[in-house]
């Protein structure tokens, strides 16, 4: 009998404890919706950065991360403190442990900045399938009939690749990863440097 109340006293521990483990998973790849749109945003926040110094570090870091064939520069306003631009990835994913499968993700990047402070947004994010982009060898231009939007792969989960489960599951885990990659980047290269302004 002691047993059996042991092995109850265990299980019950264990349910919740991997339905929270489970819980985590999700909200590690949350999705965030604003006004029924796909949003990223990211606030960097740093005493020792004037505007100044914020554009002339952004800019480095479009430089060096962003190569001019891949972006189309959408505004770069220094009296707004405004830089808007348009980039172009490949995101690659797993489907099977014997597949791969890709797929380029457009979206509008945003850098509003003041003293003190950066905010990054990342919106208009679209999908377009390899062969478009291969088509076109590239470039931007005339592609928006064939872009899938941000809603349709990642909330609603409609894209679909023949053969392959979890599609839209995958596009959604590599996106965030991506999109948390460019604002450590950034966040990074703003950090190191204040520290060298000290």
């Amino acid at each position: 009998m002691k047993l059996k109340s042991l092995y109850i006293a265990i299980l019950s521990f264990m349910i919740p404890v991997i339905s929270m483990a489970q819980d985590e998973k999700k909200e590690e790849y949350k999705i965030p919706v604003k006004d029924g749109k796909v949003v990223f945003s990211y606030r960097y926040n740093n005493e020792d950065l004037n505007a100044n110094d914020i554009d002339d570090e952004l800019h480095f870091w479009l430089k060096k991360n962003m190569p001019e064939e891949k972006v189309v520069k959408l505004e770069d306003d220094k009296e707004k403190g405004l830089i808007m631009f348009r980039p172009l990835d490949l995101l690659e994913m797993r489907s099977t442990s014997w597949t791969n499968f890709s797929i380029y993700v457009k979206y509008d990047m945003v850098f509003k900045y003041k003293d003190n402070s950066c905010m990054m947004v990342i919106t208009n994010i679209g999908y377009i399938e390899p062969e478009v982009i291969n088509a076109r060898q590239g470039r931007l231009s005339d592609i928006e009939m064939t872009v899938y939007s941000a809603e349709h792969v990642l909330l609603d989960k409609e894209y679909k690749i023949l053969g392959k489960k979890n599609v839209s599951d995958e596009i959604s885990k590599a996106t965030v990863k991506r999109f948390r990659e460019l604002f450590k980047s950034v966040s990074l290269q703003l950090s190191e440097a204040a520290i060298q302004k000290e």
